[in-house]
């Protein structure tokens, strides 16, 4: 019994040194394309779409920044999706000419109603390009606009960019943002092996051309999520879909300030994950899957007190392995965690992804706010 345990973490290190190594890494050394403005470049023109319920006070914040980005031509969508907190009055006091808005009274039968917000944002866009974000985000710069669409010239027609939330001096703020760079560092490392198979919904783009030519989101239209990672593995391919990190690039949001908020956050995110591609779950499952057997192989193999020497001297190469690639992740994405909170947050990340998976199998909500 022990000889099989201790052979299955052997597996499940070589396992994990394979995803550092093989996918990880790569990650470290992507470069993104330089922003430079001269008179001669064209940027595309660019329809930004937020879709908001009762979010004003975020709305006052985001709106000035939106209207204020370095770009050639673009507007601003705002669906205003049933807000009676005096929305809809502020959005008409502007008086901006680049910023459009629609009130939405009710929601369509059979239609989640983000879905359906985004749907009515899209469908009112004139320009040739889709940005999304969301109302509690904050660009990082004035050329968030330009670096997330400059390169959408056919056949590029879709731009991933990274989404994390502000720092907070608490420990649940540690693991939401730890999680939220993981999960990036999953879509972004796989997206330039060739297979973009999803982004966040707070910063992405696409034509909407393309948006039309894959019917949208009305697949699946009743479902809470999915209008961003769904979508991607929908529409987008390696061909035509473009990382961004420049960090100019970078839109930030408050996290949520309790666990059983952001578990049940996580619970939404990962119920819609049960749609994903056969292969896309397969690649998912294979990462997480290592990850847990590597941490409970080795606690098993700590409580029976046998092939410790070995395991523990296994352990810590991994895990020293694990900290030098993620110092530089932590660089390139701009988060500051130190090194030392590195494998602390990683076995939290782990058996928490795992309690809130399980979870998915009895929780199912359809209701946007």
């Amino acid at each position: 019994m022990s000889l099989f345990i201790f052979l299955f973490f052997l597996l499940s290190t070589f396992a994990q040194l394979f995803i550092i190594l093989g996918i990880y890494y790569p990650l470290c050394s992507y470069k993104s394309s330089e922003l430079k403005f001269n008179n001669q470049l064209t940027f595309p023109s660019v329809s930004i779409v937020v879709c908001a319920h009762n979010e004003l006070e975020q709305l006052k914040k985001l709106i000035p920044i939106l209207l204020s980005q370095n770009h050639q031509q673009y507007e601003v969508i705002v669906v205003d999706d049933r807000s009676d907190d005096g929305t809809e009055e502020w959005l008409r006091s502007i008086g901006s000419e680049k910023l459009k808005y629609t009130y939405l009274k009710s929601t369509l039968l059979g239609w989640n109603s983000k879905k359906f917000a985004l749907h009515q944002g899209i469908s009112r866009a004139t320009n040739d390009i889709i940005l999304l974000t969301d109302a509690d985000c904050i660009p990082s710069s004035s050329h968030w606009l330009t670096l997330m669409t400059k390169e959408l010239v056919f056949p590029k027609e879709a731009s991933i960019g990274y989404a994390p939330y502000l720092k907070e001096n608490t420990f649940l703020n540690r693991i939401i943002r730890f999680e939220t760079l993981m999960t990036a560092v999953h879509y972004f490392s796989i997206a330039i092996k060739g297979l973009p198979y999803m982004g966040v919904g707070r910063n992405m783009a696409y034509s909407k051309q393309l948006f039309e030519k894959n019917n949208g989101v009305e697949k699946y239209k009743n479902l809470m999520g999915g209008d961003d990672d769904l979508f991607a593995q929908t529409a987008f391919s390696a061909g035509n879909t473009v990382v961004q990190l420049n960090p100019l690039s970078f839109v930030y949001s408050v996290p949520k300030r309790t666990y059983f908020s952001w578990f049940h956050q996580k619970t939404r995110h990962l119920n819609v994950g049960k749609n994903y591609s056969f292969s896309i779950r397969l690649i998912l499952g294979l990462i997480i899957g290592s990850y847990f057997s590597f941490y409970l192989s080795f606690f098993t193999l700590l409580c029976l007190e046998t092939y410790i020497g070995l395991s523990l001297m296994l352990f810590i190469f991994r895990t020293f392995l694990l900290i030098s690639i993620f110092v530089r992740l932590n660089s390139k994405f701009k988060e500051d965690f130190k090194w030392y909170w590195i494998p602390i947050l990683d076995a939290v990340y782990i058996f928490n992804y795992m309690f809130i998976g399980i979870n998915t199998y009895f929780f199912n909500r359809n209701k946007w706010k």
